[in-house]
């Protein structure tokens, strides 16, 4: 995986715990991707564990698509780097249930 801090998110993303603090006294960094009103994935800081320092992302949330296409989640070096495999993930769904891609990227959650 590579360190890629230029990527910008072409979806809403929204903590996914407004407020909740961490082991380490800090915001959670946990996220979810909204796109037209839906969560469609998420992503989180793993503090503790093997993983740790490590993003967790989880796609494939959609109610309203019923594709499922693997793997729908893994580890990567960062958050830019995990939001681009959800955002990615949901783009590939979209494609596979024929549905078109989304034109209003920043619509409000």
């Amino acid at each position: 995986m590579t360190n890629d801090l230029r990527y910008r998110p072409k979806y809403t993303w929204m903590r996914t715990w407004p407020g909740e603090c961490g082991l380490n006294g800090k915001l959670l960094d946990d996220f979810v991707c909204i796109v037209e009103g839906e969560i469609v994935g998420r992503i989180s800081a793993q503090e503790t564990g093997p993983m740790r320092s490590t993003y967790k992302w989880d796609a494939g949330h959609s109610k309203r698509i019923k594709v499922k296409l693997l793997p729908q989640g893994g580890y990567a070096d960062d958050a830019r780097s995990a939001a681009r495999l959800v955002e990615e993930h949901y783009d590939l769904e979209r494609d596979a249930a024929g549905w078109p891609p989304v034109t209003d990227f920043r619509k409000a959650a």
